[in-house]
């Protein structure tokens, strides 16, 4: 039964439903790099940022993006800061989310019948 209850966790229909989702979001922002380098290299850019680099994370291809085209005369710093600024939006509120929730169960824990203050 316990066995049952947490394979359940990794089954669930939510679970699944996120991680499918995030592997398409994954491709897609492989594939718009991939886009992304076609026409700009199409645009007579020479030798653009390769969209092989947002196998590591999109931020990279965005900020690698800006460096590059503008370093080649063709802008691009516009992509580099909205890039930045995903990047810190998203930490922000991961460390918001997370100190949320430490708070929560730290919360909890101390009304635990089990935790004693010595």
């Amino acid at each position: 039964d316990a066995l049952r209850s947490q394979m359940a966790l990794y089954t669930s229909p939510g679970l699944i439903i996120s991680q499918v989702l995030s592997w398409a979001v994954y491709g897609l922002s492989v594939l718009f790099a991939y886009f992304d380098w076609k026409t700009l290299r199409d645009r007579g850019i020479p030798r653009p940022f390769h969209w092989a680099w947002s196998f590591l994370a999109s931020s990279v291809y965005g900020i690698g993006r800006g460096v590059v085209t503008h370093r080649r005369g063709a802008g691009g710093k516009v992509v580099m800061w909205i890039a930045i600024a995903v990047l810190a939006v998203v930490a922000i509120s991961v460390f918001a989310f997370t100190a949320w929730i430490m708070a929560i169960t730290f919360e909890e824990v101390s009304r635990s019948p089990l935790y004693s203050t010595y």
